[in-house]
């Protein structure tokens, strides 16, 4: 199933360590309706 992350700024996460769990796309918020539907 794939996963996306939508998150305010981490120290403890960012696309890289996400994309190692297999999360397909991280997107940090305010994330821009034309971003999130280019993800989907």
């Amino acid at each position: 199933m794939p996963v996306i992350l939508c998150s305010e700024f981490s120290h403890v996460m960012d696309a890289t360590q996400a994309q190692a769990l297999g999360i397909e796309a991280f997107l940090t918020k305010s994330v821009e309706e034309n971003e999130l539907v280019a993800i989907i």
